[in-house]
């Protein structure tokens, strides 16, 4: 189950918060392969392969199952973790 949480007292009411998951990864290879966004990358080499992004987002810290991680949307379009 994926939940997304809207954040409509936001200042920015077209942000929303969900758990990141394995299902993210694709969103997030086309975010990172973006060009504005590889400009401000500093970690990891470009391209990140959507095997790298399946191994950080499963390897991201739970406690007792519960995500740690949040995916953050803006207008549905993954734009950060």
């Amino acid at each position: 189950m994926n939940v997304s949480v809207p954040l409509p007292h936001s200042k920015y009411q077209a942000l929303s918060l969900s758990p990141v998951t394995i299902d993210d990864a694709s969103e997030m290879v086309v975010l990172l392969n973006d060009e504005e966004t590889v400009k401000y990358l500093i970690g990891p080499p470009y391209p990140v392969s959507i095997e790298q992004i399946k191994d950080y987002i499963s390897s991201r810290p739970s406690i007792n199952g519960y995500c740690l991680a949040w995916a953050i949307r803006h207008n549905g379009r993954l734009i950060g973790e």
